[in-house]
């Protein structure tokens, strides 16, 4: 399903107007009612092979209703798929279902990420997963073709979100850019639910078959999300080139709790029943791990958006720059990018 989606989304004017009454030969005042700016956020999934990551954890706890249930890989019809076009980035990744989907690394036949969706929320009556809660459309940002756009618009005509997928030449990370759009005033909260599927297995279920582990690494001094799946012996013939793989999850993120999918534990799973993250959990062990971030936006956002208004540091994930990159190794006559981007400056 594809559509194009507006160059530069503009503010949304919710209120309605009635016209003025005008005498003739006078030019009226246009009357202007509340608008909105749109949060721009950007997220970095990244992957390592190291023989030794060292991680600075928070003092939390553990899950302890695992393994969760059963992972299983994602959808084989692809929206988009992309790659940088040099042998710098080992990454493959591919959205499905309007969010992403399976991320190949080290090689083209290892997913390490079943789905990376965002939720939204009001913080009181509703939560909106984007596989669950919203329709979408899809576009390609440049004439590679591994560039990606998805808008997603909430069922409920309240918000719609549109988000930017590239390759980062120069490492291996998806990078995305997300815009929320208020169609409609309100309070909006908004998650990063990160399910991966490490080393292409996720556990879980009665079996726990190649289970992964999570964790919550502060040694850059904000919290990341760290999936990780270290055992390398399989029985699947021809595949004795697996390494121990990490995925990074990264952006401007507050609170991260690590859980077991379909669980208490399960960011979403609270998220469905209070409209927020209730647990304290940062660590998940063997099994169907799941990982839900708070996403904070670099600077006020929105004048009915308080939950989203609090300034926040610039994190370790830049666009601008992996993006030209992006565009210099593949598309060298395109101008940019940002042409056919959102007009708002991201983080």
């Amino acid at each position: 399903m594809t559509a194009r989606s507006p160059d530069k989304p503009q503010f949304v004017d919710f209120t309605p107007r009635r016209a003025p009454a005008v005498r003739p030969g006078v030019t009226p005042h246009k009357r202007r009612g509340p608008r909105f700016r749109l949060l721009a956020a950007a997220l970095a999934v990244g992957l390592l092979a190291p023989t030794a990551l060292p991680l600075t954890a928070l003092a939390g706890t553990a899950a302890t209703d695992g393994p969760g249930a059963l992972s299983h890989f994602d959808l084989a019809r692809k929206d988009c798929l992309g790659t940088a076009v040099n042998s710098s980035s080992k990454v493959w990744y591919t959205v499905a279902n309007g969010v992403l989907s399976d991320v190949y690394y080290p090689t083209i036949d290892n997913t390490n990420v079943e789905t990376l969706q965002l939720i939204v929320t009001d913080g009181s009556t509703f939560t909106d997963l984007a596989t669950r809660d919203m329709t979408y459309t899809v576009n390609a940002l440049d004439l590679s073709g591994m560039a990606c756009r998805v808008t997603s618009t909430a069922k409920s005509g309240k918000y719609r979100l549109v988000t930017d997928y590239i390759t980062d030449p120069s490492h291996n990370s998806v990078l995305m850019q997300t815009l929320l759009v208020p169609l409609v005033a309100g309070t909006y909260h908004v998650y990063a639910r990160f399910d991966p599927t490490v080393n292409g297995n996720g556990g879980g279920g009665s079996g726990n078959g190649g289970a992964d582990s999570a964790t919550v690494d502060t040694s850059t001094g904000h919290p990341i999300a760290v999936s990780y799946d270290t055992v390398t012996a399989t029985q699947a013939a021809n595949n004795d080139y697996r390494q121990p793989v990490y995925a990074a999850l990264d952006g401007p993120f507050g609170q991260v709790e690590s859980g077991f999918a379909g669980q208490g534990s399960d960011g979403l799973t609270q998220l469905d029943a209070s409209h927020a993250l209730t647990g304290t959990t940062t660590d998940a062990l063997n099994g169907d791990v799941v990982q839900t971030a708070s996403v904070n936006p670099p600077g006020p956002f929105g004048v009915s958006s308080p939950s989203l208004s609090a300034s926040a540091p610039r994190r370790q994930v830049p666009w601008r720059r992996p993006k030209d990159r992006f565009i210099a190794a593949s598309c060298p006559r395109s101008r940019s990018i940002r042409q056919a981007g959102p007009s708002t400056t991201p983080i």
